[in-house]
């Protein structure tokens, strides 16, 4: 039985009518049962019960007077206990954190319902956060909620906004569809993303820019390419505008700057900005003056290295194309000074004709160190893709020169820039 259930049958046996009369006030005897049941239950903290010594692993036990504690600080009994997914902690490229699994009390609102969450963990330890969930739910006789048990999810509806979801036409599951016009409205973004790799749907060019050397490298842009005009301006773009001026040969997937070719393009770059400074006038200004012009004055400024500058435009042209190729000028400027001060190299990848399978390859290998055996990867696959499908993409991959396969599967340098962000690594494909 549970604990709220036990307690509120000891105070209807305190009281045997619905209401009485004490001095000139009338009790409602319901509500004060509720008033009591309340005060006790985030009082105290019961001791486990033999079963869920025996059922509760070790690692929460620690965990439960912490999370009870918080729970009583609301001062109100939860209506639910809810597990939802939390993708932002995730961020492509650096892998260093993961998507976490967070455990929230729902309590009543005023005008509305709220949520405070009390505990969180990373997907690779996130098991035991359900298993709290049900503790407390238990404790408490209310609803415990977690509608992607599955696979992280972060576009699930929270408890209270159950009825603004739908279920999903693959996995049945509960979420909320995207506003996003590239994404469908009937099925999960997990479930697009499967349907994506078994149809080996093309996945669009893209390219990539990293710094580094052969033990460590760091990305520092990731876009699609072509690239748009308007905002496209980049170190690709400076790149291959210095080797068309001296008539180098670009290299179609892979280019690799280090050296003297950094240093020379290090220094197109810098005189492209004394140019620039030059014939649109650039004076260095006061910090405290950057704001002072009038609206007719269509000059701009600019910061770099703790100055301001104030473009003024030569001609009646619009002088703000011109402020964004400086400013992206400074930047990979200075990314190619340091690249030469510690002695560093560029690594450009463009990634043309992939696939949405291409790059589920490339994500799953990513989260495994960037090394799998041939077992590990039939074992991600094999109830999505027959096994012709899963060893024609590898033999595609090396081929192109993105993997190594030999006793194990191994990302080469191409294949180690490839793949933009994505939560490939996250679907549950069994």
């Amino acid at each position: 039985m549970h604990l709220f259930t036990k307690i509120r049958q000891f105070l209807q046996s305190r009281f045997s009518k619905t209401s009485v009369t004490h001095t000139s006030e009338e009790i409602d005897v319901e509500e004060k049962q509720t008033e009591l049941l309340e005060q006790v239950l985030l009082t105290a903290l019961p001791p486990l019960s033999p079963e869920e010594e025996a059922s509760l692993p070790d690692s929460t036990k620690p965990l439960i007077p912490i999370i009870w504690e918080k729970i009583s600080k609301i001062g109100s009994k939860p209506l639910a206990i809810q597990a939802l997914w939390d993708e932002e902690a995730f961020i492509w490229p650096t892998r260093e954190t993961e998507a976490h699994l967070c455990l929230w009390v729902v309590y009543s609102h005023p005008t509305d319902y709220k949520a405070d969450m009390v505990y969180s963990l990373g997907e690779s330890q996130s098991a035991i956060i359900p298993l709290l969930g049900k503790y407390f739910a238990q404790k408490f006789d209310i609803p415990f909620y977690f509608p992607s048990p599955n696979e992280v999810d972060d576009d699930c509806p929270t408890w209270w906004e159950q009825d603004k979801g739908i279920h999903c036409e693959d996995c049945q599951k509960l979420f909320i569809p995207s506003d996003m016009s590239h994404r469908p409205k009937d099925i999960c973004y997990p479930c697009h993303l499967r349907r994506e790799i078994v149809q080996d749907i093309p996945s669009g060019d893209s390219f990539t820019i990293s710094y580094g050397n052969e033990s460590e490298f760091a990305c520092v842009y990731y876009s699609y390419y072509p690239r748009d005009s308007n905002f496209g301006l980049d170190l690709l773009t400076f790149w291959e505008e210095y080797c068309m001026s001296q008539n180098i040969l670009l290299s179609d997937e892979l280019m690799l700057i280090q050296g003297l070719e950094l240093e020379k393009l290090h220094y197109f770059m810098e005189k492209q900005k004394e140019e620039l400074f030059i014939l649109y006038q650039s004076t260095e200004i006061e910090s405290n003056l950057e704001n002072t012009s009038s609206k007719l004055d269509r000059s701009v400024t600019i910061h770099y290295k703790d100055q301001t500058y104030k473009l003024s435009p030569s001609s009646t042209g619009s002088i703000y194309p011109i402020k964004h190729r400086l400013e992206q000028l400074l930047y990979w400027r200075d990314i190619t000074q340091f690249c030469i001060e510690e002695e560093k190299e560029i690594v450009i990848i463009i990634a043309k004709n992939l696939t949405c399978r291409d790059n589920a390859f490339f994500e799953f290998i990513h989260s495994q160190g960037g090394q799998i055996t041939y077992l590990q990867l039939q074992e991600k696959f094999n109830k999505l893709l027959s096994k012709d499908e899963i060893l024609k993409t590898l033999n595609k991959l090396v081929i192109r020169d993105y993997l190594l396969h030999s006793e194990k599967i191994e990302l080469t340098l191409k294949g180690k820039h490839t793949g933009g962000y994505s939560f490939f690594q996250n679907c549950n494909f069994q």
